[in-house]
This record gives C-alpha cells, sequence and structure tokens, in this order.
C-alpha cells in the first residue's frame, strides 16, 4: 500500500511529465512551422526572380528587334543592360535553388542557351548585313530560353501548392496543441481543487478522530493496573496515568529512576528494607519520529512485589531441574522417565542419539516410530507383553533388568523406581543399552577364536611335519650328497689319468651339481630358521657388520678387485645374526653380477628417515628388468641361469624373510646393463 506522501508525489511528477510533454511538442510544433512558412517564402521569392528573370529576356528580345528595324546604338546599349539584368537573376535562381538538383540543371540550360543567343546577337551587330539570316536562328534558340523559364515556373509553383499545404497542415496541429495545452491547464486546476478540498476534509475528519481517540486513550490509560510514563528526551514528564501519579506520590525519585535505567527492562525498588518495599518492572522503549530522530520514551511500570516472591521461589526450583536435566544429557547413559501411567516424560540427548542410530532398524517392526516423538509416548509400545511388563514396573522396588529385541536391534534394559520422600512412586527411571553392535562383535570374535583355535592346531602339525622335514633333510639327504661328492672326487683325484675326458668331465658334472644340491639344502634350512627363530634386539654397529661380510666373502670368492664404497652407517637395534646374512647375500650377490663389468664397483650407503633406516647396496653389473622385480625376493626364483651365475635362488628370499621378521621392507630397483640397487628398511627403535 503507498503512502499518502509517495502518491502526492507520484502525482505531481506525472503532471509535471505531462506539462513537460505538452510544452516540448508545443516547441517542436511552432519550430516546425517557422520552418514551413520559410520554405513557403523561399518558393515565392524563386517565383520573383523567375519573373525578373523572364522580363530581362523579353526586354533584350524587344532593344534586339529595335536595333534590326533602326540601326540605332542606344538600342545595343538597352540590351547590354537587359542582358545584365537577366544574368543577375540568373544568378540569384542558382544560388536559391542549391538544394533542388532538378532545377540546378534547368538553369544550366537557361544559361547554354542565353549565352549561345548572345553569341548570335553580337554576330549581328559585327555583321549587319546578315541581320535577317542570323535573326532566324536566334528565334528557335530564344523559345527554348522561354520554354526552360516556363518549367522554372511550373516546378516552383507545385512546390509552393506543396508547402502551403504543408504549412497549413503544421498551424492546424499547432492550433490542436495549444488547444490541448489549454485543455490540461484546466484539467490540472479541477485536480488541484479536489486534491485541496479532499485534504481539507480528510483533515478535519482527522483532527475529529484524533481527539475521540485521545480521549479514549486517556480513558484506557487511567483505568489500566499498571502505570504508563512517558518523558521527553530530557527527562521531563509528558505524561503520566493514574497509576503513575499515584506510584510518583510514593515515591519522588521514580522518575530520575526511570531515566538513568540503562537497558529496556529493569526493576526499580520503591521504599526499600521497610514493610511497604514495591518492586516495579519497569519496561521501556525509545519514541522516534518517521526520519528516526529521538523524541524521548515510553515506560510500562507494573508492581510485581508479590509474583517475584513466587518466582524466586520457582526459580531455585528451576536451576535445579535445570541442572538434574543438564547433568542427565552430559552423561552417557541412556536415560528416559516414565511416570506411573507408563508415559514417558523425559529422554536424555544420549537415549535420543542411540534411537537415532537405530531407527531404520526399528521402523521395520514400528514404521510410524521417531525418536523425536518419544515424549508422550507409552514404554508399551516397546514390548510384545506389554500386560507383564506393565506389572513389573508398577509392583518392583529395587532394580529390574532385562532385554528385548526391536526390529533386530537388541537393548539391555535396567529400571529404577522413582520415589519421593513420602515413599510414594512417581514413576520409572529406564536406562537403554543398545547391545546390537556388542553381541555381533562377541559373536565374531568366538568365531574367531574358534577359527584361530583350528589354525593353530593345523599350524602346530604343519610345523612338526617341517621340523621332521627339515631333520630328515639335515641328515638323512645330506650324507647320501657328500658320498655322492667325496667319491666323485676321490676317483677324479686318483683315476682321472687313466679315464676318457667325457668320464672326467661327467665326473666333475657330479662333483658340482653335488656341491650345489649341498649348498641349496643349507639355504632352504636357512630360510627355515629365520621363520622360525625370533629377532633379538641387540645392539648392531651396521658399518663394522659390512666390513666382516665384504672379509668373508672375500676370503671365499676372490671379489677383491672390485672397487667397494662404504658409506658411514649407523648403529642400530636387531638381530646381529639374521642382518649379518642379509649383508652378506646382498653384497656377495652385488659382488658376483657385477664381477663381469670393465670397472665393476659396489656402493653401500645409507638413507635416514623419520620413522626408519634405509640402507642399499648398488652396483654396475648386469642389472635387471623392473617389472621382474616382484619375482626377486620369491623362493627359486631367478632372473639369469645357472650357466651365467652361479646360485640357489633362495638368498634374496632369506633377506626379505629377515627384514619383515624385524618388521621392515625391501625394495629393488635396476636397469638392464646398468646395474641394480637392493634396499631394506627398517624402523627406527630406541
Amino acid at each position: 500500500m503507498l503512502s499518502y506522501n509517495t502518491k502526492l508525489r507520484m502525482g505531481f511528477i506525472g503532471a509535471g511529465f505531462l506539462a513537460l510533454i505538452i510544452g516540448f511538442s508545443s516547441w517542436i510544433s511552432s519550430r516546425n512551422l517557422a520552418v514551413s512558412k520559410d520554405w513557403e517564402s523561399h518558393t515565392f521569392g524563386i517565383l520573383s526572380k523567375l519573373e525578373k528573370l523572364s522580363a530581362a529576356i523579353r526586354e533584350s528580345e524587344i532593344n534586339l528587334l529595335s536595333y534590326v528595324s533602326t540601326r540605332q546604338r542606344i538600342h545595343v546599349q538597352n540590351y547590354e543592360n537587359s542582358k545584365l539584368v537577366a544574368i543577375e537573376a540568373w544568378q540569384e535562381l542558382k544560388a536559391q535553388t542549391g538544394d533542388n538538383v532538378e532545377q540546378q540543371l534547368t538553369l544550366n540550360k537557361i544559361e547554354k542557351a542565353f549565352l549561345k543567343r548572345d553569341q548570335l546577337i553580337h554576330e549581328i551587330l559585327d555583321h549587319p548585313g546578315d541581320a535577317e539570316r542570323i535573326k532566324a536562328r536566334i528565334i528557335p534558340v530564344e523559345e527554348e530560353m522561354k520554354h526552360l523559364a516556363e518549367d522554372l515556373k511550373q516546378r516552383e509553383s507545385k512546390l509552393l501548392v506543396i508547402r502551403s499545404s504543408d504549412s497549413k497542415t503544421k498551424m492546424m496541429i499547432a492550433e490542436w496543441i495549444l488547444g490541448i495545452s489549454f485543455l490540461f491547464n484546466i484539467f490540472v486546476l479541477v485536480v488541484l481543487y479536489k486534491f485541496l478540498n479532499n485534504e481539507y476534509k480528510l483533515r478535519a475528519k482527522t483532527e475529529t478522530d484524533f481527539f475521540e481517540k485521545n480521549t479514549l486513550l486517556g480513558l484506557i490509560m487511567d483505568n489500566m493496573a499498571d502505570g504508563v510514563v512517558v518523558l521527553d528526551k530530557s527527562g521531563s514528564r509528558i505524561l503520566l496515568n493514574d497509576k503513575s501519579e499515584k506510584l510518583l506520590a510514593e515515591s519522588s525519585d521514580l522518575l530520575i529512576s526511570l531515566d538513568n535505567l540503562k537497558s529496556k527492562q529493569g526493576k526499580l525498588v520503591l521504599k526499600p528494607g521497610t514493610a511497604e518495599e514495591q518492586i516495579i518492572l519497569a519496561n521501556g522503549t525509545t519514541l522516534n519520529d518517521r526520519e528516526g530522530r529521538d523524541l524521548g520514551k515510553v515506560f510500562l511500570l507494573s508492581d510485581i512485589t508479590l509474583e517475584e516472591g513466587i518466582s524466586n521461589e520457582k526459580e531455585i526450583y528451576m536451576r535445579e531441574m535445570l541442572m538434574i536435566k543438564t547433568a542427565l544429557d552430559c552423561v552417557s547413559s541412556n536415560i528416559m522417565i516414565a511416570d506411573n501411567d507408563l508415559n514417558v516424560v523425559y529422554t536424555n540427548k544420549s537415549v535420543v542419539n542411540m534411537f537415532q542410530a537405530a531407527k531404520e532398524n526399528i521402523r521395520t517392526e514400528y514404521p510410524n516410530f521417531s525418536p523425536e516423538s518419544l515424549l508422550g509416548s507409552c514404554i508399551d509400545s516397546f514390548h510384545v507383553h506389554p500386560e507383564k511388563q506393565r506389572h513389573i514396573l508398577s509392583t518392583f522396588n529395587f532394580t529390574h533388568k532385562s532385554s528385548i529385541s526391536i526390529g533386530g536391534r537388541e537393548f539391555n534394559l535396567s529400571a529404577d523406581p522413582v520415589i519421593d520422600e513420602k515413599g510414594e512412586r512417581l514413576g520409572s527411571v529406564v536406562e537403554w543399552l543398545d547391545v546390537t553392535e556388542r553381541n555381533r562383535k562377541e559373536f565374531l570374535i568366538n568365531q574367531l577364536n574358534r577359527d584361530l583355535e583350528e589354525n593353530v592346531k593345523k599350524l602346530e602339525y604343519a610345523n612338526k611335519e617341517l621340523e621332521a622335514f627339515s631333520y630328515s633333510v639335515s641328515h638323512d639327504l645330506r650324507a647320501p650328497i657328500r658320498g655322492v661328492d667325496g667319491f666323485a672326487r676321490i676317483m677324479l683325484e686318483d683315476f682321472a689319468p687313466k679315464m676318457e675326458p667325457e668320464a672326467v668331465r661327467l665326473l666333475n658334472v657330479i662333483a658340482s651339481n653335488s656341491k650345489f644340491m649341498g649348498q641349496l639344502i643349507d639355504d632352504l634350512l636357512g630360510f627355515y630358521r629365520v621363520s622360525k627363530v625370533e629377532p633379538k634386539a641387540d645392539r648392531v654397529d651396521m658399518k663394522h657388520m659390512v666390513m666382516d661380510a665384504i672379509e668373508i666373502i672375500n676370503q671365499e670368492y676372490q671379489y677383491d678387485k672390485i672397487d667397494t664404497r662404504i658409506s658411514d652407517l649407523p648403529i642400530i637395534r636387531g638381530d646381529g645374526a639374521m642382518l649379518k646374512q642379509v649383508w652378506l647375500n646382498l653384497i656377495s650377490n652385488a659382488f658376483k653380477y657385477s664381477s663381469k663389468s670393465q670397472h665393476p664397483t659396489v656402493e653401500i650407503g645409507y638413507l635416514s628417515g623419520e620413522k626408519d633406516k634405509t640402507f642399499f647396496v648398488k652396483d654396475n653389473g648386469v642389472g635387471f628388468n623392473n617389472q621382474y622385480t616382484h619375482k626377486l625376493f620369491k623362493v627359486f626364483q631367478r632372473l639369469h641361469s645357472n650357466e651365467e651365475f652361479q646360485g640357489t635362488g633362495i638368498g634374496l628370499a632369506i633377506v626379505d624373510r629377515i627384514i619383515k621378521r624385524h618388521g621392515g621392507e625391501v625394495r629393488a630397483e635396476g636397469k638392464i646393463g646398468e646395474g641394480a640397487t637392493f634396499y631394506f628398511t627398517l624402523p627406527n627403535k630406541d
């Protein structure tokens, strides 16, 4: 709904806009009319110049004829004067018709004909004897000039008719606009009169209504139970009702206290410490005009002496209740309180959250269940046999425990009676515990324990078989292999000169293979022992261990020509014997696979990390294809044939098993023809 001022402003803006449009239209119309009149006058001027041109041509023709008949020179002079007048008229026409191309072309033709006639006339003057002959040539030229001049007159006459009509039309438009402007002014005067008249009537009615309402307001305020005080912005009183007058009579400081009130609401104590003490609740608000300027304050004063006494008792009670509720909301137990009719009267946050998590399961049995609507619902709805549960909860005097299943969820319940100081039962407090997940995990744990016991039995049986197998390998299998190796070497030493070369070769193969078989058995037993023995946590000097490993390898294989570079290595915690086996296997592999390089080099180093230590052995040997890295640490997996490099295929598997027993990892990088790098990582231990 638009305000009165807005409507008034919009009305004046609309009237002003219409007046502006009418004024602008009037100005445009007047301007167009003036332009039209100018063009009309312009056409009259051209017609006048055409008459002047035609008269000059006729006069020059008369002077020519007079000269031909009388031969008097005065007529020649008159001819020249007429010619000058004609030229002047032509030039003026040329200038005034610059906007009309067609008229310009016609004037050019008149000029050519005029010049041609003038040339023929001068021939008559120069040859009077040929005057008749030349005169016959002049006649067609003069006819052409007259015809062209007549064409000019006709075209200008048509233009005059058009421009006169346009001028009349614009004159009529101007008159219409003037009439509309006059009518608009009358309309504005009528509207203004009606507006002022309505304004006068409205003001008179408003004043009457204001007087009546003001009288009614005074009666209402004087009959109010509460006091009303209105102060101006300086703190002086403007209005007080009867109740306020009485309060002011009882306490002269009332107005000062109200003016000093800091907030919109406050309590004032009148006659404090006496039997007549009163507590007044003052509700104040600021009075502002429409522009937001401060006009003062209005206060509503209520005597709350009686209510304040009752309120203090309620406040203590509510504070205690709030403390109890807050405490119950803070505990992790799922608490629900029901009255004697078993209707839920309180639920703490934990029980609501519990039901919120289980609501989808519960809704399979109770589709309309909602954790938010527990308050007011009956506990009977959660039990298949509510009569039994109702009997228990209405008669029990001690803690009662039970369990229920709802929608596949399992709950343990612990109920206690709520009894007041008089011994009357007020209801029951029930603690809910969702044990669905706990029961599921207990079932899974029991199942896993049964599976684990079964697997342990299988593992114990497998270990016993493995021990029997390792014993058999280390005793029963090793002895025949040693015998084969010993007899083969005896035959080679004692009978080789007497034997065929092929027989000698075959004995060498037997001796070599039996030695390889013995080494393979030793490696397998070593791999088994690594899996069985628990790693120690000794203090191990890694650099000293590497030096010992290199010395042992060089004593057996003579790799002392290989350039070996050893960085500073730290002291760690681990099983010394196992870690020494790691260094022996990795360094011997590096020596073996780089021995055929032109300049064999092996680098042994260390990388420090926050959580672990990484050691590496790098060589520039034959290397390997990285896509087969996953095979390196498997038993019997080799990337080179035994003819190229001897080995059992168990050494790196032992390395992998030892490092993993220490909680670390092993990895390798390589490139064919450029060497390989083997890393093993051990966790930092104090």
